[in-house]
């Protein structure tokens, strides 16, 4: 019997098999994004969450009160306190967003690698800071003192205190004192004359993923940053950890409840630029408008709505 071997799939074939793999890749590709973008929100929040619990571990040793960190408008420079706190967190990694594009720290991108500070980040040796001396290589990030990092401390819990170290620094001998976990948050330099007071601990933010600006959500005034279309470092919202030490994932919505524009206002001069920011005279304190008390900085404290305390 005289049998023909087949040479190979015939060009029908090919394309066939070709079009299942291309229907199943379409199919495929989203789902393994998904996946892995969820991975990364979970990995995110597992951080903030043991960032939140070192802070007890850095407070019990400071009577209770977190330490001084330049918070001078909304620029928070977290990598300042997340120096002193090294010793209690022992791995640096939990400071970086797996969601973030930025190795040397979205914070210290902000404010060197856009241009908005070319002079570096604060030194070190400032006296407001007192970390020592750095053996930078060039790139004022200091990278053998500061820690790359992603995260932002809600600047509505630090003070600005003048006088409250030596001059001759960066800060020009204004410092910038935490708040006490025990129940009181510093003068604001946001509130000026209003001390903030917690009415629950566990609605108060500590610390949100992906620095803030000037109307106190990312992406808001700050679009050459992050973008006009961006919603939060988890895409459709951002983690926060609480003065508890618990860890949560809220939409935008739920951050900024009245909403945020994007023309770069300032909510110190003008609120209605930023519904439910903080400034003189804005909504957070009058209590007539809507949205007062709303926003993420002033949950949980004497200066939020009720449903917020």
């Amino acid at each position: 019997m005289n049998c023909q071997r087949r040479q190979g799939f015939t060009l029908i074939e090919l394309l066939v098999v070709i079009a299942i793999i291309a229907i199943l890749a379409s199919i495929l590709f989203p789902v393994f994004a998904q996946a892995k973008a969820a991975a990364k929100k979970t990995a995110d929040l597992s951080n903030l969450k043991q960032i939140g619990t070192a802070t007890f571990l850095y407070t019990n040793d400071y009577d209770g009160a977190l330490g001084d960190a330049d918070a001078y408008g909304a620029g928070v420079q977290t990598y300042i306190l997340a120096a002193r706190m090294a010793p209690y967190v022992k791995n640096n990694q939990i400071w970086k967003c797996p969601t973030s594009p930025y190795k040397q720290g979205s914070i210290q991108r902000e404010l060197v690698g856009l241009g908005n500070n070319p002079g570096g980040v604060i030194p070190p040796t400032d006296p407001c800071v007192g970390l020592g001396v750095s053996s930078d290589n060039g790139t004022n990030l200091y990278p053998d003192i500061y820690i790359p990092t992603d995260y932002e401390l809600n600047p509505a819990m630090w003070s600005y205190q003048s006088g409250g170290c030596n001059t001759g620094g960066w800060t020009g001998g204004y410092s910038h004192p935490g708040p006490n976990e025990n129940g009181t948050a510093a003068n604001s330099n946001w509130v000026y004359d209003k001390q903030l007071t917690f009415t629950g601990t566990a609605k108060a933010i500590l610390m949100i993923d992906g620095p803030v600006d000037n109307c106190i959500y990312p992406g808001a005034a700050n679009i050459g940053f992050w973008g006009q279309t961006y919603q939060g470092m988890q895409g459709t919202g951002s983690n926060a950890v609480f003065f508890d030490s618990h860890a949560k994932f809220y939409q935008r919505a739920a951050l900024d409840p009245f909403g945020q524009t994007t023309d770069g206002g300032s909510w110190a001069s003008n609120p209605s630029l930023c519904p439910g920011a903080i400034g003189t005279g804005d909504r957070a304190y009058t209590g007539v408008n809507d949205g007062s008390g709303t926003m993420w900085p002033v949950w949980g404290t004497s200066a939020a709505a009720p449903a917020y305390q």
